[in-house]
């Protein structure tokens, strides 16, 4: 008798997701960049409010195509959740133990160009299970279109 262990790549979805509100005209921005449609608790509509319990736009599978300030809004309502004065921690809850294989991240990219000064974050640190990733300094690539960063768990198994 033989058994066959065959592996399918799927997205796992959170049951929830908790982190500060994004932030942006009050301390500067040219648009709110908060998670309006955030299902949990907190206020959707401050800057830096503590949200916790819900899904919003960093789960909804809307992966936006065009520079924020195309899709943004000062009343906060784009696919955009940003931050201009802090590095977020973001802490994604699953209903069950899962093995995650890698990570993608979707970021808009303007390069720097103008009012905003948006560009691919420096870097990105993640931490699942214990284990501790830094993605180290990241380049920002010469497009200014949208981008995705994938970032790959590799895992030894014992021989």
């Amino acid at each position: 008798m033989g058994v066959s262990n065959v592996a399918n790549a799927a997205a796992i979805s959170p049951i929830s997701y908790d982190m500060l509100n994004g932030n942006g005209q009050a301390i500067g921005g040219s648009f709110n960049y908060w998670d309006k449609n955030y299902t949990g608790s907190g206020n959707t509509n401050q800057d830096n409010a503590p949200l916790s319990g819900g899904l919003g736009d960093l789960t909804d599978g809307v992966i936006a195509t065009d520079n924020w300030l195309n899709v943004e809004n000062v009343a906060g309502e784009g696919p955009y959740v940003g931050w201009l004065s802090l590095d977020p921690t973001i802490t994604f809850n699953f209903a069950n133990i899962v093995n995650i294989d890698s990570v993608t991240i979707y970021v808009d990219d303007y390069n720097g160009v103008g009012a905003g000064n948006v560009r691919v974050p420096h870097s990105v640190n993640l931490s699942m299970g214990g284990a501790s990733f830094s993605s180290g300094t990241l380049v920002d690539p010469p497009s200014s279109a949208p981008t995705s960063l994938l970032f790959i768990f590799i895992k030894i198994k014992p021989s």
